[in-house]
């Protein structure tokens, strides 16, 4: 079945909507649409500029988005090592203290029972898990904090790290606003958009029956029309025993063979009061006027009955 495949992308949206007032503008008052526009208070010259700010929108949610991924990268860039740095740390810490790793607390850090040290996902409150550790550390004399040798080995300087996670944080809180505006602007783009979006698929809908034959003449407007086949497949029903199989959708001149050991009955509708009509096994029967909608009951007690539904153009083929 013919379909409109509407383009997904805000730019070539706006774009079928420029091509479309620009064969109406051509046609004039000759133009197929100019009482369906009317009717439907449809201004082409207003979807368009209203397409305009959407795509205004659009572009400053790019931008911003951009922006945002750019913080984010730089943030995670000295996050990384931060982090790399503080679990060391910790490991190293539980090196120092008996099995049952209470001290670690005093750190800063959380342990359970299993002795595994957990760490936050969010940014300040990884800062601030460091800034205990930190502290912890400060508050021992020279050469005194049970630290000191890891920090002297992996030449990590606390100050630094102190500083890098104020930048990391300053960084994480310029993403979080970006990601915000971001979607304030995808927000205010998708209203913007939704009224001329609308008109442009009344419109398409419109010239798909306008022109139910000539569907092609909608290439003139923009529009993309695609066909597709509808896939026709042989069904294969099976009726249980004693029982009824309802409100099988077929087509006149399809198909209806009993492909099992047992007679079946066949009514059209869902009606189980209607004429029946015996199909004897191993026989077929073509679907009439008035049977497109069938229904099946198996009356035996001890076999299934099979069913197989074959559409008239593959039955055709295989004559």
């Amino acid at each position: 079945m013919a379909h409109i495949d509407y383009p997904t992308d805000l730019l070539k949206s706006t774009a079928l909507l420029a091509r479309i007032k620009t064969k109406v503008a051509a046609d004039g008052d000759d133009s197929v649409l100019v009482l369906m526009l009317a009717k439907n208070k449809i201004n082409l010259d207003n979807d368009i500029l209203e397409g305009e700010k959407a795509l205004a929108y659009h572009e400053s949610f790019l931008k911003t988005t951009k922006g945002g991924q750019n913080y984010c990268e730089k943030r995670n860039n000295l996050l990384k090592p931060l982090m790399k740095h503080m679990r060391g740390a910790f490991q190293f810490l539980k090196t120092q203290f008996d099995v049952n790793f209470k001290e670690i607390g005093e750190w800063g850090g959380k342990i359970n029972n299993n002795g595994r040290i957990t760490y936050p996902t969010k940014t300040a409150k990884m800062q601030a898990m460091f800034l205990k550790l930190k502290e912890k550390n400060d508050s021992y004399s020279d050469d005194e904090s049970p630290l000191l040798p890891y920090l002297v080995k992996q030449g990590i300087d606390l100050n630094v790290d102190s500083t890098n996670f104020a930048k990391a944080v300053a960084l994480n809180t310029s993403f979080e606003d970006a990601d915000k505006e971001a979607g304030i602007l995808v927000e205010k783009r998708n209203q913007t958009w939704k009224k001329p979006k609308t008109n442009i698929r009344k419109i398409g809908a419109y010239l798909m029956k306008f022109y139910t034959i000539e569907n092609k003449m909608l290439g003139k407007y923009g529009f993309v029309v695609v066909s597709i086949v509808k896939k026709v497949k042989v069904r294969n029903l099976k009726v249980a025993i004693g029982c009824y199989a309802m409100n099988k959708r077929v087509a006149i001149g399809d198909t209806v063979g009993n492909m099992g050991n047992t007679d079946i009955y066949l009514f059209a509708g869902k009606d189980i009061t209607a004429k029946r009509i015996l199909l004897l096994a191993g026989k077929t029967w073509i679907v009439a006027k008035g049977y497109s909608t069938l229904s099946f009951f198996n009356p035996s007690t001890t076999t299934i009955g099979k069913v197989k539904l074959t559409p008239s153009f593959i039955a055709s083929k295989t004559k």
